[in-house]
């Protein structure tokens, strides 16, 4: 009896050191998550966990290493720069994974597709030497239905001369808004841009954006313009009590305000 129970203690603890071993010597890794952080550059930061060390690289499709970090055991996550300094990127980019010479884990990111949408003037003003309208605020929609983020430097904007008959006079540059803010795959944003350009006269005209890159490059313009009705000053004049005597050029009773609003 006492043979059996020595034989099964033996098996028992030849049972625990072959795990133990095969524990100690064998490979795991488990990729947690991928997410973007965003500053002056762009971050791919990979969580993670393993008790072996690995490499994640970034390279682009034609096989140039963008960047490469190495995954140690206990730290959890680790960074690749996708993007430095805001700089434009328009290509995908593959991410891959490999440990003790073999690929773990391979994903490709597509490159960021931007489109912007015009929802309208938010806010009117009025240059006094010029005696015409400018703009003042504006709102646009911007979405991003690639796979990596995209910095939009600037919104800028184009007016045609007064439709006649359906017909447009020749695209003039009516200044744009600073932006400067990444927008993230898959997200669509509702933005309030403060706009800076020159006066035009009243009358309506097609309008059109376009997003901009830190160099001035088109990211995405709209495929086709808006019509806006530009005001005169008579539309956002205050009426004013029947007393009031007229000392500006504008029709009796109403009053030019220097800083009215629709």
């Amino acid at each position: 009896m006492r043979t059996i129970f020595k034989v099964a203690a033996l098996c028992f603890l030849g049972v625990a050191v072959f795990a133990a071993v095969y524990l100690a010597l064998s490979v795991t890794f488990e990729l947690k998550g991928l997410d973007f952080i965003t500053n002056g550059n762009c971050i791919l930061r990979i969580s993670y966990s393993t008790n072996r060390p690995a490499t994640a690289r970034l390279t682009t499709y034609d096989n140039q290493v963008l960047d490469e970090v190495r995954l140690d055991p206990g730290a959890g996550s680790a960074d690749l720069v996708l993007v430095e300094n805001r700089a434009p990127f328009r290509a995908p980019v593959l991410v891959t994974i490999e440990q003790e010479g073999k690929v773990i884990w391979s994903s490709g990111l597509q490159a960021p597709a931007v489109s912007i949408r015009f929802t309208g003037i938010v806010e009117w003003g009025w240059d006094n030497e010029a005696g015409q309208s400018t703009i003042e605020s504006v709102a646009v929609v911007l979405g991003n239905s690639g796979g990596l983020p995209v910095y939009v430097s600037r919104v800028t904007g184009q007016l045609d001369g007064r439709l006649v008959d359906g017909a447009s006079t020749e695209w003039t540059p009516v200044g744009g808004g600073e932006l400067g803010r990444w927008v993230m795959p898959g997200s669509e944003e509702d933005i309030l841009l403060e706009w800076n350009g020159p006066p035009f006269s009243p009358g309506i005209h097609g309008f059109k954006l376009t997003a901009e890159d830190v160099d001035g490059m088109e990211l995405a313009t709209m495929a086709f313009p808006s019509i806006i009705n530009v005001p005169s000053e008579y539309v956002h004049g205050e009426r004013m009590a029947e007393e009031w005597s007229g000392g500006v050029e504008a029709p009796a009773g109403w009053y030019r305000s220097e800083n009215w609003r629709i």
